[in-house]
C-alpha cells in the first residue's frame, strides 16, 4: 500500500467549490492531486457532448498522476461534485519522492498496475450488463463511498451508471417501490443492501 501521508506537508491546498473543475482533458499535466476532503467526478465527454463518468474519488486519493507519469495531455476531465480541499503537488516535486523513495516508487506502479487491470475487467463486466444491474452496480458502489445517504444528482448519477437520465428515475422509482431503496429529495438511503447485491448480478 501506498503511504499517502508521504504528501501531506508538499504541495499546496486548493480550496474548491461545488462544480469547478480541477483539470481537463487535452491539458497538459503540471503535478498530481490529493483529495483532502470531498468528493471529485473523473469523466470523459462523448462525440455528443454526452457526459461519461468512470470514477469517483474522494478522501486520500490520489488523482491526475498517470498522465504525468506518461507525460501526457489529460485523457479525462475532473470537476467537484462537492466542496474540496486538495493538495497540489507539482510534477518535480512528485518525481523528486519516486526517485528518492523506492518503496513509494515501486507501491506507485503496482497500484498502477492493479488499477488498469480491474478497470479492464470493470469495463467488461458492466458492458454486459442490464441498465438495472448496472445501477444496482453504481449504488452499491456509491453507498460504500459515501458510507450513508448518496448524494449525487439524478444527471450524475445517470452518466455514472450510463443511462439517459429519464431511464434512470424510472430505475429508482421501480427500486424504491419494492422497498430496497429510499429517496428524499436528490438523498438515495440504501434500504435492502443484499437485494442490490442480488440485482447487481442479474
Amino acid at each position: 500500500m501506498i503511504n499517502k501521508h508521504k504528501l501531506d506537508n508538499l504541495g499546496t491546498c486548493i480550496q474548491l467549490q461545488k462544480d469547478s473543475p480541477l483539470f481537463t482533458e487535452g491539458q497538459k499535466p503540471k503535478g498530481v492531486y490529493k483529495i483532502i476532503s470531498g468528493k471529485i467526478k473523473i469523466f470523459t465527454i462523448g462525440h455528443e457532448g454526452k457526459e461519461h463518468i468512470i470514477n469517483i474519488s474522494s478522501e486520500n486519493d490520489i488523482i491526475g498522476f498517470r498522465s504525468m507519469l506518461s507525460e501526457e495531455t489529460y485523457k479525462v476531465s475532473a470537476s467537484s461534485l462537492e466542496n474540496c480541499e486538495i493538495r497540489f503537488i507539482l510534477r518535480h516535486t512528485f518525481m523528486t519522492l519516486m526517485e528518492t523513495d523506492s518503496i513509494f516508487r515501486n507501491n506507485i506502479i503496482k497500484m498502477l498496475s492493479k488499477e488498469l487491470g480491474d478497470r479492464a475487467l470493470y469495463v467488461t463486466t458492466m458492458s454486459q450488463k442490464t441498465a438495472r444491474a448496472r445501477l444496482a452496480v453504481s449504488l452499491i458502489q456509491l453507498f460504500n463511498l459515501y458510507n450513508g445517504p448518496i448524494n449525487l444528482s439524478r444527471d450524475d448519477l445517470a452518466n455514472f451508471v450510463g443511462t439517459a437520465t429519464e431511464n434512470l428515475i424510472r430505475l429508482l422509482k421501480d427500486l424504491k417501490t419494492k422497498e430496497v431503496i429510499d429517496t428524499k429529495g436528490r438523498l438515495i438511503y440504501i434500504k435492502k443492501l443484499n437485494e442490490l447485491k442480488i440485482i447487481s448480478n442479474d
